[in-house]
């Protein structure tokens, strides 16, 4: 019993240490492929409208600031808001969610087929 409850807190801590990196890496990548704000307001926005995403979305706080704000609102459960349909982004996943989980009860080999090659398809060589 203490064996398989010191396993479970293991796994939890590296699914923990997983989403941190996970969401450490995108928040960055995000912010190398160019000014979100340039992105929301799309290629005519004005000097003016791009402060006003800057200021709605935090974009004006240095970067530091930005990325604690993300982790802290990721810890309280607020994924935002999603962009195409202003609905809680955490509402949208929720409810996909019984779909997806759907799906992975389905065999390896039948999803594979669905997705297309899968890795060790390619990897053994058997990829067609």
């Amino acid at each position: 019993m203490q064996a398989s409850l010191r396993a479970a807190a293991k796994q939890t801590l590296n699914l923990a240490v997983l989403i941190l990196v996970v969401s450490t890496v995108l928040f960055f990548l995000l912010r190398l492929t160019g000014d979100p704000a340039a992105v929301l307001a799309g290629p005519d926005a004005t000097a003016e409208q791009l402060a006003a995403i800057r200021r709605a979305y935090g974009l004006d706080q240095p970067l530091a600031v930005q990325f604690f704000s993300y982790i802290g609102q990721m810890l309280r459960g607020d994924f935002g808001r999603s962009l195409a349909t202003s609905q809680p982004a955490i509402e949208l996943v929720l409810a996909s969610l019984p779909a997806t989980l759907f799906k992975m009860r389905s065999p390896p080999s039948t999803r594979c087929a669905r997705l297309g090659p899968c890795w060790w398809k390619v990897r053994v060589g058997t990829a067609g």
